[in-house]
């Protein structure tokens, strides 16, 4: 950031009463926002103001928690279809024109997470039948191979590392103090 530099005030995206920023562009130039109530994603360019829209969504798809990959790929959680109590997790290109189920299984997937190269997307998911974090290999928005468990527990990841370490934060709703933890990926033991 430019000390000197001046500050600019952008407009909201078109009809939009409420938005907010989600994640940078690999290359910084733009910012990924979603508004009411995440029924929409678009990137604004931070160069002339302007917003492209990469998905609009419907009330029901209930989508949570995009994630931008170092390669512009957008990972997000929704359910499938109109009445599903599943959320599966999406992956779409940067341009909004190929939209991939990556997560299609029942239960509850959510917070997807990058690997710092692309290569893996970390999830939180009861589809066993008890919540734990998984990890599936991707080769551009699509799975290179099935998903694995990669820790039990009802925890939410927050990043990979570049050296591979996830770090993460336990989902439990009756403690109100934040604790992060660390952990080598494939590992049970956190440090």
């Amino acid at each position: 950031v430019d000390p000197g530099a001046k500050a600019r005030v952008l407009p909201g995206p078109a009809g939009a009463t409420t938005f907010g920023p989600i994640a940078w562009s690999p290359d910084g130039r733009s910012l990924l926002v979603g508004g009411q109530g995440l029924l929409f994603l678009d990137w604004l360019s931070l160069a002339d103001g302007s917003y492209r829209r990469v998905k609009s969504f419907e009330t029901w798809q209930q989508p949570s928690n995009p994630a931008v990959s170092p390669d512009g790929l957008i990972a997000y959680a929704a359910a499938p279809r109109q009445g599903s109590e599943d959320r599966h997790i999406f992956v779409l290109d940067s341009a909004g024109q190929t939209e991939v189920a990556v997560v299609n299984s029942a239960g509850f997937s959510g917070g997807p997470v990058w690997s710092q190269d692309g290569a893996h997307l970390v999830f939180r998911s009861n589809r066993s039948g008890t919540w734990a974090l998984w990890s599936v290999g991707m080769r551009g928005a699509r799975p290179s191979d099935d998903a694995v468990q990669v820790m039990t527990g009802n925890v939410v990841p927050l990043a990979v590392t570049r050296s591979g370490h996830l770090f993460y934060r336990t989902s439990n709703l009756t403690e109100f103090n934040q604790v992060a933890f660390v952990a080598e990926l494939g590992s049970d033991t956190a440090q």
